[in-house]
């Protein structure tokens, strides 16, 4: 079997979620980046699903989601089904990957940008409009999560990895 073992992916996961949850609502509410927050649990999927694959990248996502929505003020399963599809085709895609250190920042980036554009698609076809959510911000999102990316890609490798592997 590929990847981290089964006790330490199913306990890893949910443990990087809640931890990501917790340090969205707390303390990076409070860090805006030219008014722009950072979706670190969106974050966390994408990390799961580049070093996991597809499967494990979509339930990151739906549960990131899920977890958003049940805080946010959107209708129950935008974030979550935005994120889950975000997680998927980030774990499809990591296999095609160039092999540079800035690949993965750079997927981060677009997958955010995916994810947040995915979700205020939604909003607006269900009618709750973009909440003053522009473009802009998806970009700031974007950005600010790649530089975060930094800390977590690593992280999330340390944490789904049995020792002694790669």
């Amino acid at each position: 079997m590929t990847g981290s073992s089964a006790v330490q992916r199913w306990v890893g996961v949910p443990l990087l979620l809640l931890g990501a949850l917790v340090l969205q609502t707390s303390l990076f509410a409070y860090v805006p980046l030219f008014g722009a927050l950072p979706e670190l649990t969106l974050l966390v999927a994408i990390a799961v699903a580049l070093e996991e694959g597809s499967e494990w990248g979509a339930g990151a996502g739906f549960a990131a989601g899920l977890l958003i929505d049940l805080i946010g003020a959107l209708p129950m399963g935008i974030s979550a089904l935005s994120y889950c599809l975000v997680g998927y085709f980030v774990g499809w895609f990591r296999d095609h990957l160039p092999d540079t250190p800035l690949a993965p920042i750079a997927l981060v980036a677009a997958a955010t940008a995916a994810g947040q554009a995915l979700v205020l698609l939604l909003a607006a076809l269900f009618g709750q409009g973009t909440r003053g959510v522009g473009a802009l911000t998806v970009v700031l999102t974007s950005l600010y999560n790649a530089v975060l990316a930094i800390v977590v890609l690593p992280l999330v490798h340390v944490v789904l990895r049995p020792r002694g592997s790669t």
